[in-house]
């Protein structure tokens, strides 16, 4: 009824992974994979939770990774890692950081590339001070990652440091643990205990529930917006703890050096240079995103 343009045989006919139909509901145009011409197809805006007709909301993006289309062999040691993010460049800082395939879940044929870690770290070259990723920001955190054994507590994507006290710490795990698989504040108390802020996987944090995500691909994704943290698995919901006004994430290490965002662990307080919670997996995607009201993507 109405000539929009696009070719009636292709479901996408730009190829932006963003549907004609679903264009023409958000308002992108469906003849023109970046409508708003910041770099960013309008599928993978929306994925990210951007706005596609916004070129300035590119600008909160904080960390912007994918390994995915990686062209190297598995088993090839890869020492740093373009971010689309504001944090720039990810450099492996301790161990070796190595690419690794794995099979698509629908499809065992069809291999997905990704960063092998177990007790690697890379950090970000902004500092996350900088980055405004200090005291009681919001933010939006989602990783797709492939782990064959989930520990009690594994550290995807982190900054601020351990040590105390809590709610100074900023990390998203994949974990078994109750009280701390899911997120690490610092304080690990009982569960839904709004003064422990840490978070575990599954309703009431019974931890059971990331073990579905064992030995194939998973996406997960961590919500805060300033109040409460939400994770969901796969795009589901699947927990949520409240604790208002308790989080000021650490700005610095006791050496005195900034804090910084990494992949593959979280921090001890005296400096970056160790792995206290190692991610034992393959990390094919990052998204970090600071938003002044997380709970509204």
């Amino acid at each position: 009824m109405t000539d929009t343009g696009t070719d009636p045989l292709l479901a996408d006919t730009d190829g932006d992974a963003l549907g004609d139909l679903q264009e023409l509901q958000v308002g992108t145009n469906p003849l023109n994979p970046d409508t708003d011409g910041d770099g960013s197809p309008d599928g993978e805006e929306v994925s990210n939770q951007t706005d596609p007709l916004d070129a300035s909301s590119n600008a909160n993006q904080i960390a912007k990774i994918d390994m995915t289309s990686l062209d190297l062999p598995d088993g090839m040691v890869v020492r740093t890692v373009a971010n689309q993010g504001r944090a720039g460049l990810f450099t492996t800082l301790i161990g070796e950081v190595e690419a690794e395939s794995h099979p698509a879940n629908n499809n065992p044929l069809v291999r997905i590339k990704g960063l092998s870690f177990d007790g690697d770290k890379m950090t970000a070259a902004v500092d996350a001070p900088t980055l405004g990723l200090v005291g009681n920001q919001a933010y939006t955190v989602r990783a797709w990652v492939f782990n064959e054994f989930i520990e009690e507590e594994e550290a995807i994507v982190s900054w601020g440091r351990r040590g105390g006290p809590n709610g100074s710490n900023a990390a998203m795990n994949q974990g078994e643990s109750p009280t701390f698989g899911a997120i690490g504040h610092w304080g690990g108390g009982p569960v839904n205990d709004p003064n422990e802020p840490d978070v575990g996987w599954g309703p009431n944090g019974e931890g059971s529930d990331i073990l579905s995500t064992q030995g194939r691909w998973a996406q997960l994704s961590w919500v805060y917006d300033g109040l409460e943290d939400r994770v969901f698995i796969d795009g589901e919901f699947n927990n949520s703890e409240e604790h208002p006004n308790l989080l000021n994430v650490h700005v610095s290490y006791n050496d005195g050096n900034p804090t910084l965002v990494c992949l593959g662990s979280s921090s001890d307080a005296g400096s970056v240079n160790n792995t206290p919670i190692p991610f034992s997996g393959t990390i094919a995607r990052v998204c970090l995103l600071y938003t002044s009201d997380a709970a509204d993507e």
